[in-house]
């Protein structure tokens, strides 16, 4: 989440890297030192790449559950601990009822946290599963 952060003291590491590798007394390393740095760069945006797609491809899923379980006379949608971030990477701290309206093809109030607590017949009522990674219909009968 915070990568963004580290953008602008990169520039002072690459320069960092050029001074050493122009410095360095057998010309022959050169080559094999800058190879190595854009192996491990490569690396290490593959690994983000994965770690990003995974999240996404999550997010995606998890919105498709929620309107899943919505019904024709669903008006309102209330979300229990829904993260706003995943690995490191934002999750549903936006965007979440966007998704749900969209996917829903109709006007859809979506509250967090449980605020509303008149749980109607127009009311589904998800809670997050941590360790299952999916949204799940919560029964609200007494």
């Amino acid at each position: 989440m915070k990568s963004r952060l580290l953008y602008l003291p990169s520039v002072g590491f690459a320069l960092l890297l050029a001074t050493v590798l122009q410095g360095l007394a057998h010309k022959r390393v050169v080559p094999c030192v800058a190879t190595c740095l854009l192996v491990f760069s490569y690396a290490s945006l593959r690994h983000n790449l994965a770690i990003w797609g995974g999240v996404a491809t999550l997010a995606d899923r998890v919105c498709a559950e929620a309107v899943r379980h919505l019904t024709p006379s669903t008006e309102r949608v209330v979300v229990d601990q829904l993260p706003p971030s995943l690995n490191g990477v934002y999750f549903y701290a936006n965007g979440f009822p966007e998704c749900i309206k969209m996917r829903a093809g109709k006007p859809v109030e979506v509250e967090y946290e449980g605020r509303h607590l008149n749980i109607d017949g127009k009311t589904v009522r998800l809670r997050w599963d941590e360790r299952r990674a999916t949204l799940d219909k919560v029964d609200e009968r007494p």
